[in-house]
């Protein structure tokens, strides 16, 4: 709660952000968000761009500024986010392996694994510079990054380490008590993650809670040359 409340001054101090709650795109609970295989989904598909204030927080938005720059493409469909960032498909994605990958001239490229009704979660260029510049990294092409937000009951998870498969030119890093401070062993209380230095194409991130000693693994992570993949995963 007493975090809850120090987010709300810290967004009315930024001139306001937004969060989700349970009828506004929340993401779906306990689920991995990672490209999934199978069938192609069916029906409309809806949701929000959130453009982060923080990167530590994957559901702390922006509220004031434009997004209807960026576009969002799933499978075969391609749409338009409104000012707001929100986003509809009228037409039924077809393929497998769906993700979003959204676009835009400010912000990082950016996948996102499939999921009906979600928001999702975007970096500005100018943000992730200074994320870069805070752990002295520069990436060389190719490269790409994955940001993993970890979770348990709905609730950030501290205290979890991970490890990609390949291993990265870097990292991974993970939340500290600012935007811009990644350090450390293990997640904090946002429980992010930030593997900035992966090579592009399929990784497994395997995950470990030092409290409960106990494992699992996030499978199917597409990793893109230039952009960043998002992450939402949860210990049951």
């Amino acid at each position: 709660m007493k975090l809850a409340i120090a987010f709300a001054y810290a967004c009315l101090a930024l001139g306001g952000c937004w969060w989700t709650d349970a009828d506004d795109y929340q993401p779906i609970p306990q689920q991995t968000r990672i490209p999934p295989t199978g069938p192609a989904p069916i029906g409309a598909v809806s949701g929000r761009v959130c453009l982060l204030v923080d990167p530590r927080f994957s559901t702390m938005c922006e509220t004031t500024i434009d997004l209807s720059s960026i576009t969002i493409t799933l499978g075969d469909v391609t749409t338009r986010a409104s000012a707001d960032g929100a986003f509809s498909f009228h037409a039924s994605p077809v393929g497998t392996n769906l993700a979003f990958t959204l676009a835009g001239p400010t912000i990082m490229r950016t996948t996102v694994g499939f999921s009906p009704n979600t928001v999702l979660p975007v970096l500005s260029q100018s943000l992730y510079n200074q994320m870069l510049n805070s752990i002295g990294f520069t990436p060389q092409s190719p490269n790409g990054g994955v940001l993993a937000f970890v979770s348990q009951g709905g609730t950030p998870l501290a205290n979890v380490a991970g490890v990609a498969t390949p291993t990265g030119v870097t990292g991974p890093f993970y939340d500290g008590n600012s935007g811009l401070t990644w350090n450390g062993i293990s997640t904090g209380v946002a429980g992010a993650m930030w593997l900035p230095g992966q090579a592009p194409g399929p990784t497994v991130l395997g995950l470990h809670d030092l409290t409960d000693n106990t494992e699992q693994n996030v499978e199917g992570i597409q990793v893109i040359d230039g952009g960043i993949t998002m992450v939402n995963t949860a210990f049951p």
